[in-house]
This record gives structure tokens, sequence and C-alpha cells, in this order.
């Protein structure tokens, strides 16, 4: 995931058959969607890494290691970052600089999503409805 970035204004690079475009191989590979937030480009890979990257450049600006695989998309509310991974957790990150806020024990794949000022984390069987002061404080 981190190494030769192509810009998101760029074009892409025309792969060879069988050419990996991610440097590290399968398990760098993100399956989530990600999150555009300020200028940055917020994703999660399965190599247990979240990485901040800068949209104009493909520049990395911060890394966050979670305990498994990163499969739900980020999603960005009141300048935190969500993200649910592999070992049943749903991570609340600091969008800015990556700095651990908040971690529940629920979540796998689905994503986290924001919207009328409230969070929406889908866990294992649950639908949790959050506001940004039970989140971010």
């Amino acid at each position: 995931m981190v190494g030769d970035h192509v810009p998101v204004d760029a074009r892409c690079p025309v792969l060879a058959p069988g050419e990996d475009p991610v440097p590290g191989g399968a398990e760098a590979r993100a399956y989530s969607s990600p999150a555009v937030w300020r200028g940055l480009v917020l994703v999660g890979s399965y190599d247990h890494t979240f990485y901040a990257l800068e949209g104009r450049t493909g520049s990395l600006r911060w890394t966050f290691h979670a305990q498994a695989s990163i499969s739900g998309a980020a999603s960005v509310i009141d300048g935190l970052v969500y993200f649910s991974s592999f070992d049943h957790r749903t991570y609340a990150l600091t969008a800015a600089g990556g700095r651990l806020r908040a971690k529940w024990p629920d979540g796998e794949y689905s994503p986290a999503v924001a919207g009328d000022g409230r969070l929406y984390l889908v866990g294992l069987g649950r639908i949790y409805a959050l506001t940004p002061a039970a989140t971010s404080r």
C-alpha cells in the first residue's frame, strides 16, 4: 500500500498481465472504501494498517496499526475517522493525526456510516446509533 502512489488526480498506469499494483502483495491490499477528509484519503488494509495519504501527492501522512485486517469502509464525523476490522472491533481515530480516541468491541465487515449528526455502527447482530459527544469526548 505504501510506496509509489499515483496522485488521485493523475492518470492510472497500465499494468502488465499478472503485475501487482500494490507493493507488498495481497496482504497490503485495501478491500474497503476510503473516506476523503480535508485532502486526506483515509483507508484501511488487510495488512492491519490504516493509512492517511495526501490526496494530491499520494504521500503518507500517518498510519495506525490495528489488531487485525481492516475490512470496514471508513467514515469521518467531527474530525474522527471510524472503521471496523476482523478483530470484531470498530475504531475511532483523529483524522488529522491518527490518534486512537475510542474502540468498540463490535464490528467486522460493515462500515461505520455518518449522517444527521450521528454515527451508525453495524455490529454482529446489533446496530448502534451514537452522537458525536458520546464518541469524540
